[in-house]
């Protein structure tokens, strides 16, 4: 895949962050090959002078702490992409797409209203994941199915906490 490194607010428009720019020395505009192969994804400079070797990013982590600068799979939705579970989520955050959506459907919240609730989004973010949604909603709504059922199994399947099974015993609950 060829790409152009673009600016999207404060940004650039592929999820790179600034330590990777800068390692392999690039800026606004610069062209890049981004690749994925077993598991990496592989990122060089196409320039013609280009004598920064390709950058390698090992396969992506759990770390919650690193969320941020691990890159995420774009999508054609500007801010919209995949994590490394290949669920969608707002890009740059860990807020799912399904989330947004949720709040749409069980509050029924207008965007702008998402937006006051979750002021850390731009409505552009929030109407992002409601176009994806509208364009994906046979799959989005049996993710929901899905978490609905696995709540109910849990819920299902626990054990009272012992406190509460004292105090239903001396009937204070």
């Amino acid at each position: 895949m060829l790409a152009v490194i673009q600016k999207w607010g404060n940004h650039q428009g592929l999820p790179f962050t600034q330590e990777i720019l800068n390692q392999l020395q690039l800026s606004v505009g610069d062209e890049v090959e981004v690749r994925v192969q077993k598991k990496q994804i592989i990122i060089k400079s196409i320039a013609q002078d280009a004598k920064v070797p390709a950058l390698v990013i090992p396969k992506i982590g759990n770390d919650e702490s690193k969320h941020d600068s691990e890159p995420s799979i774009a999508t054609r939705y500007e801010h919209i992409s995949f994590d490394e579970n290949h669920v969608p989520i707002i890009a740059g955050t860990k807020i799912k797409v399904v989330e947004i959506v949720l709040d749409k459907i069980a509050y029924g919240w207008s965007p702008e209203e998402i937006h006051f609730q979750h002021p850390h989004l731009t409505l552009g973010q929030i109407y992002s994941a409601l176009a994806y949604y509208c364009d994906h909603q046979a799959e989005v709504e049996q993710d929901i199915e899905r978490r609905l059922k696995f709540v109910d199994q849990l819920q299902k399947n626990r054990v009272p906490s012992a406190i509460k099974t004292r105090l239903k015993a001396q009937e204070l609950i």
